[in-house]
């Protein structure tokens, strides 16, 4: 199973008087949506193992380590360069998990970390395999995006991190749905004088 560590924000037109800097602006509210999806190439399948609404305050590698927090995951970890950290790396190893994290552009300070046995071995097939599974994280947001979901008019912050959920929640249950399809197609080929 690949694991894939992901974040988005909702938009909404909702804004709000802010002071930045000794101004007063008006900005958008907006809400991060975490995830931690299951992949199984085999049967093309995502799960959404793992998701946590926030504010922006939370970075993107803290998000992802809530997430992994006492699940029993094998296989590997992916993620965008915003997922480069050392304690996710380090949190990743522990649990089992192969990070393959696409490396930033910012050298490594710690030489003997974790962090720098990976990027050496980046070039190989850790960038081959980023590539080629990283873009399945883009189906659950490109699903949302499509059906109106990754935009919100909650004024509340409890109420726009409910609609942030119901992304997730759409595509376990879709994915649940096809799953018992073709479970039914396999029991019926397999099984004709069941008809």
């Amino acid at each position: 199973m690949l694991h894939i560590a992901d974040s988005s924000a909702l938009s909404t037109s909702v804004r709000v008087e802010r002071i930045r800097q000794g101004t007063r602006n008006k900005v958008k509210l907006t809400t991060k949506f975490h995830t931690l999806l299951g992949y199984e190439p085999p049967n093309q399948t995502i799960v959404v193992e793992g998701m946590l609404a926030s504010n922006n305050k939370l970075s993107d590698s803290k998000g992802a380590q809530t997430m992994l927090a006492g699940k029993d995951l094998k296989g590997y970890s992916f993620g965008d360069s915003a997922f480069e950290t050392y304690d996710l790396i380090d949190q990743t190893l522990e649990q089992g998990l192969i990070p393959v994290y696409k490396p930033t552009k910012k050298s490594v300070s710690k030489k003997l970390s974790a962090k720098a046995r990976l990027r050496k071995s980046w070039n190989g097939n850790h960038s081959r395999l980023y590539k080629d599974i990283r873009e399945n994280g883009e189906v659950l947001y490109g699903g949302a995006t499509r059906c109106g979901l990754i935009h919100t008019n909650s004024i509340r912050e409890d109420n726009r991190q409910k609609d942030a959920l119901l992304i997730g929640l759409r595509q376990n249950l879709f994915t649940y749905l096809r799953l018992k399809v073709l479970i039914g197609i396999i029991r019926k080929s397999h099984f004709p004088h069941n008809l």
